[in-house]
């Protein structure tokens, strides 16, 4: 019932709880290493799994073609990755964004709701001028806000106008839980 603990440098005569140098620990908070007790700075959780990523606007729906993505969680930090094709804008409108994230995103800057992001990979099937897209959780929901940079030289909200019915993407994101 105590903690279980991995060293290394134990000879055959010695007494392993009294020799040797830590490496790893298992304790009830989690696993630690080289002796470092501090929970903050313990690999105590690690996970891959599948989610569903839906492409929503302010209002209406789309119809999906295709919808699949991955996830990576290690302790706080949650890497995503997804595809999302369109077959239908149908009644999207307004802003749009990915809904439907693996984990809750925690708000960690007080200063704004969005928190960590990433660019998208691949996208086809606009009809505006966009030269990238972004991903942006929000703090304290399972969503992913769309911002695109076009021929003005500010950052804006993707829209529903700016997508065509075909609309293709695949993205990649990080962002804390």
């Amino acid at each position: 019932t105590g903690d279980f603990v991995f060293k290394n440098n134990v000879s055959s005569t010695d007494n392993p709880a009294d020799s040797g140098t830590e490496r790893a620990r298992v304790t009830s908070d989690g696993l630690t290493f080289n002796g470092d007790t501090a929970a903050a700075n313990a690999l105590d959780d690690y996970e891959e799994g599948t989610w569903t990523p839906t492409l929503n606007s302010s209002s209406g729906t789309g119809t999906h073609q295709e919808q699949s993505g991955t996830y990576t969680k290690i302790g706080r930090l949650v890497h995503c990755r997804c595809r999302i094709s369109l077959s239908a804008k149908n009644t999207l409108s307004g802003a749009l964004n990915i809904g439907g994230l693996p984990f809750t995103v925690a708000n960690v800057d007080a200063g704004t709701s969005l928190d960590f992001g990433g660019f998208f990979n691949y996208y086809i099937n606009v009809s505006s001028t966009i030269y990238f897209i972004s991903a942006n959780p929000v703090g304290t929901a399972t969503q992913a806000v769309l911002y695109f940079q076009g021929t003005s030289s500010g950052v804006d909200t993707l829209k529903h106008s700016d997508i065509d019915s075909n609309f293709d993407l695949r993205a990649t994101f990080t962002y804390y839980v």
